[in-house]
């Protein structure tokens, strides 16, 4: 999914994601957020893979974020964006595509992490690492 980042003007590729809250186990976030951002539903939900923190500012707050990347195979589909119930998240997603980790890791656009494609390239060729790695920014 490939969003413009809302402090600055510029587009950045992220994978499905967002908050967790309290209430909600992390696999139900999980799959509620991925139902939100693609309107995939019914998927397996492998080992978490990677992990992320940073920090960053939005609308006066400075916000230190978790993130868990978890492994989660399925077959190319189309996404829906209208199974997020969120306007605003609705209005800043410009566009989807499906890339292939090369093309990511050759690519001169921003995704999140950075190093994604290096990262898919190592998932692919070793598989789940025993704990999860840290993704870096």
């Amino acid at each position: 999914m490939r969003i413009p980042d809302l402090d600055q003007v510029f587009e950045i590729w992220l994978t499905p994601g967002g908050g967790v809250s309290p209430e909600e186990a992390i696999e139900e976030g999980l799959r509620r957020e991925v139902r939100e951002e693609t309107g995939l539903v019914g998927f397996e939900i492998g080992p978490q893979v990677w992990r992320r923190e940073h920090e960053f500012d939005l609308d006066g707050r400075r916000i230190l974020q978790r993130e868990a990347y978890f492994l989660v195979p399925v077959a190319e589909f189309t996404p829906e964006i209208r199974a997020n119930p969120e306007d605003h998240e609705q209005g800043a997603t410009v566009g989807w595509r499906w890339w292939s980790p090369e093309e990511i890791a050759a690519s001169d656009d921003l995704f999140a992490p950075h190093r994604l494609g290096e990262l898919l390239i190592d998932l692919l060729d070793k598989g789940p690492p025993p704990e999860p790695i840290d993704s870096g920014v």
